[in-house]
């Protein structure tokens, strides 16, 4: 990026031609002209605490010589973003903050319903971020099933992530209700226990009517 500047700075002062001193005219520079600076930020999203170095003389071995040589070093700091570090994203003014909240809530499904039940700008949200919180959350139905959750207001196409939020959980309570049935009665027929019997702890095991557990007992017991 400092490169692209200077070849840019370079080629208008050739255009200019308004040198005040054959230095600024070998370089191609002129004295007062300055670049716009880049600040290389990191940004880690890992579930697991960061551990590595956080700058580059966590990285260095001075051996012996470190009280003396160590203080000539030339540090350069990692400006690191640690999502899992960080409680306070009000510094963000675009959806990105909406984003860092919910990744927040990765491994914590009723923190993230709740977030998002409590925070109205995840009733408005931009298609694209949407995508890419399908994506980090691990939750690729929120994606394709995008045209469900979708409204026009404004002339802006947004999506409605609590309703979508809403429908995520309840197929997962579903899939994972059926997968306890399963498994209960594949116990039974373990044990064997009779099909009533099974029936009538589907039942209570998971509050259900006799014709739905009837439902699944036909289904899983073969």
């Amino acid at each position: 990026e400092y490169s692209q500047q200077l070849d840019e700075l370079r080629k208008k002062n050739e255009a200019e031609n308004q040198y005040t001193t054959w230095a600024e005219r070998i370089c191609k520079v002129r004295k007062e002209d300055r670049i716009i600076p880049v600040y290389t930020l990191c940004l880690y999203h890992g579930e697991e605490p960061w551990d590595g170095p956080r700058c580059l003389r966590d990285m260095m071995d001075f051996g012996n010589e470190k009280e003396n040589i160590s203080k000539l070093f030339s540090d350069y700091p990692l400006h690191l973003f640690c999502l899992n570090e960080e409680d306070d994203f009000t510094m963000f003014h675009t959806e990105i903050r909406q984003l860092f909240q919910a990744m927040k809530y990765r491994k914590d499904k009723d923190g993230l319903r709740k977030l998002m039940t409590d925070n109205p700008d995840y009733r408005h949200m931009d298609v694209d971020t949407v995508e890419v919180m399908s994506v980090v959350l691990n939750a690729p139905v929120l994606w394709k099933d995008r045209k469900k959750y979708m409204k026009i207001e404004n002339d802006r196409e947004e999506y409605d992530m609590c309703q979508a939020l809403r429908e995520w959980a309840e197929e997962e309570r579903s899939i994972g209700e059926e997968k306890g049935i399963k498994a209960l009665i594949e116990t039974c027929k373990e044990f064997g226990v009779s099909n009533e019997d099974t029936m009538q702890r589907v039942c209570n095991k998971f509050n259900l009517l006799a014709e739905d557990a009837k439902e699944y007992l036909e289904k899983y017991w073969r």
